[in-house]
């Protein structure tokens, strides 16, 4: 072969190495920008999964977790290394060993609880749909749940609004109604009592006349008939007891106009907005209100400090110390029973710092350790069918915490007692409340 022919074969190799070069270039070029592609597709998808405020997780055929978003770690309280792998149940307890047959089972969406890792159950609205791979087979689910929480939250606060409203409209028609016939019972019962000492007086003077009658025997038989009229009125027992029972009617009376004037001021909506209160006087008026329910099983102690006006909404405050008062009584109820035992509710004042302190203690049965964790919880009742719905403290706890920017916490012990501890900003600053 000759030199010129081989040197157009090496030229024509060469061209097409270069030719191949070029192609693989190309499609080095082309992978690399596909694999970009692909990154930034995940980096996307990645950073909606971490922005989205609902819960994410993904599960496989196995019925094991695979993947799950920022808001379902943060909604469960679990790492993402510890939750991948766990069975499904672990989160949903309501999932069944069958991953596959969510799909069809919630894909419209339903309410359910997720546990945490703390154990407890959040309300969730749940949906799933069947996780497709390439080839069309359904790989595992992909399950949504969001937070519902803060809509069960402002649902039960909306109901219990109106329930206290209804009840306070009723409370103030009632209070209104009783007022005038009181009014008119203590006036009656006064003047009795001014005519009763008037009339005192006019018998004393009928008495000296009878004594000085008694020297004439023309006057004797008059006598005689005072004398056993006295005997059959019993006019000493009278001169006695009549003023007592007067005193007492009006004691009465006046227990009544005070219960009305609480009752009065308890249903008062009061302002939306706050304003400085004297917090003494609202517990004053709130043990008013709530004596029924103690009267029977305890004693009440109070030790009212001399504290500042509070900037706040007295009416949220005179709810929250209804609902600690009525609780105190029931947890001394359930330890007193039928005996004749009674209990003891101490609830006190303090300033601290820029803080005012409330403290409800009562020595009823206690709170268990296993459910101190749950006791702000919506719905969560210790109390038996019929006394408790679970509302007051999770209520007490939104009013004093995210609308006043105060702490609301609790020591107990165990069939001693509780304690119930309500700070409050004395200026009424709102925040996301105190840890």
């Amino acid at each position: 072969m000759s030199e010129a022919v081989l040197k157009k074969q090496l030229e024509r190799a060469r061209r097409e190495v270069s030719v191949l070069e070029k192609l693989i270039e190309d499609k080095t070029r082309s992978l690399f920008q596909t694999q970009e592609n692909l990154r930034e597709r995940s980096r996307f998808v990645a950073n909606v999964l971490a922005t989205i405020d609902s819960a994410v997780v993904v599960v496989g055929n196995d019925g094991k977790i695979r993947s799950a978003n920022r808001a379902a770690l943060a909604l469960t309280g679990h790492d993402e290394g510890a939750l991948v792998g766990q069975p499904f149940p672990v989160i949903l307890p309501g999932a069944g060993p069958d991953p596959a047959r969510l799909a069809a089972l919630y894909e419209l969406g339903h309410e359910t609880v997720l546990r945490t890792r703390a154990g407890a159950d959040i309300p969730v609205m749940f949906a799933a749909a069947p996780l497709l791979g390439e080839s069309g087979s359904t790989e595992g689910i992909v399950c949504v749940a969001h937070d519902l929480r803060e809509k069960k939250q402002l649902e039960l606060e909306l109901r219990h609004a109106q329930k206290l409203e209804s009840v306070g409209q009723l409370a103030a028609g009632v209070a209104h109604e009783i007022n005038t016939p009181v009014q008119f019972a203590g006036d009656s019962v006064r003047f009795l009592q001014e005519a009763l000492a008037d009339l005192g007086a006019v018998v004393l003077a009928y008495r000296g006349l009878r004594t000085a009658a008694v020297a004439h025997s023309a006057f004797a038989e008059h006598v005689q008939r005072i004398d056993a009229a006295e005997l059959e009125a019993d006019l000493e027992f009278l001169a006695v007891e009549i003023p007592a029972a007067i005193d007492r009617a009006i004691d009465g009376v006046q227990r009544v106009a005070t219960i009305v004037g609480a009752m009065k001021a308890f249903a008062h909506p009061g302002a939306v907005e706050k304003a400085p209160g004297d917090l003494n006087e609202v517990i004053r008026t709130t043990l008013v209100i709530s004596r029924n329910e103690y009267k029977y099983v305890a004693d009440v102690e109070t030790d009212l400090g001399e504290i500042p006006l509070v900037t706040c909404n007295l009416g949220d405050i005179n709810q929250v110390l209804l609902n600690l008062i009525v609780n105190a009584a029931h947890a001394i109820s359930a330890k007193v029973g039928n005996s004749a035992d009674r209990g003891r509710i101490a609830i006190s004042t303090r300033r601290e710092n820029g803080d005012v302190v409330i403290e409800v203690a009562d020595t009823g049965t206690g709170i268990p350790a296993a459910i101190h964790h749950r006791m702000f919880e919506p719905f969560f009742t210790t109390k038996e069918v019929g006394k408790g719905t679970g509302q007051g403290l999770a209520i007490s706890r939104n009013i004093v915490v995210d609308k006043h920017g105060g702490d609301l916490r609790f020591t107990t012990e165990a069939g001693k007692g509780t304690a119930f501890f309500v700070r409050l900003p004395i200026d009424g600053a709102a925040g996301a409340g105190r840890t």
